[in-house]
């Protein structure tokens, strides 16, 4: 305990590699390996007033306008592009399209968003 202490970093990235290498049998496990490395390293050095740190940081959401449009302009893209395709007189794209992509498991959009906000979750909160 007392070298997580002196070292939380190197715990960190040590748990990280071991939760997501270890567990690359459940989809979306190892996503999730920086935030659950993160959460036990600070509940580990800090107790439960670093974790409670973390979690509030997650809803503090300080920025400008101009960072929201930059943040969401990709979304913003691909809805502009979606509505432009049948005016243009052309076919939207269908599933098997994205999943040519993105792979076969993602080929449901309900998929493709849960896997991104896990990985995005995931990756931040480490």
């Amino acid at each position: 305990m007392r070298g997580l202490r002196m070292r939380p970093l190197v715990a960190f990235f040590l748990l990280t590699f071991a939760i997501s290498w270890a567990s690359w049998a459940i989809p979306v496990i190892p996503t999730l390996g920086p935030m659950i490395a993160a959460i036990v390293v600070v509940w580990l050095t800090t107790g439960r007033a670093g974790v409670l740190d973390v979690a509030s940081r997650l809803s503090r959401w300080r920025t400008g306008p101009r960072w929201w449009l930059v943040a969401v302009s990709p979304g913003l893209s691909l809805l502009l592009i979606m509505a432009a395709l049948p005016i243009a007189g052309q076919p939207l794209p269908t599933a098997a399209d994205f999943a040519r992509f993105t792979g076969p498991q993602a080929s449901s959009l309900a998929v493709l968003v849960m896997v991104t906000l896990a990985a995005s979750v995931g990756e931040e909160v480490g």
